[in-house]
């Protein structure tokens, strides 16, 4: 679910149907931007770093010819708030 601000919050289902957050519902968003902190509810957001996942995949990509090469997994922390 994406959080777009107060307004779009209000007009979603989940608000007109007086579900709560995150009493009756857990949101989470993905990028943690900065609203996400500051917002109505505080957001529970993925916290992507931006650096090394271009770097990585640029690693990944020159080595994709290489023989024994390796894919990797990332691993992005949570940033936990009130919404979940």
């Amino acid at each position: 679910m994406s959080w777009g601000g107060r307004r779009m919050a209000k007009s979603s289902v989940w608000y007109r149907a007086k579900l709560r957050v995150p009493d009756d519902l857990a949101v989470v968003g993905y990028d943690d931007i900065h609203s996400a902190a500051t917002a109505g509810v505080p957001l529970t957001s993925v916290h992507v770093g931006g650096y090394d996942l271009g770097r990585t995949a640029a690693e990944l990509l020159l080595d994709e010819d290489r023989p024994g090469h390796t894919h990797r997994r990332l691993a992005f922390p949570p940033i936990e708030r009130n919404s979940s």
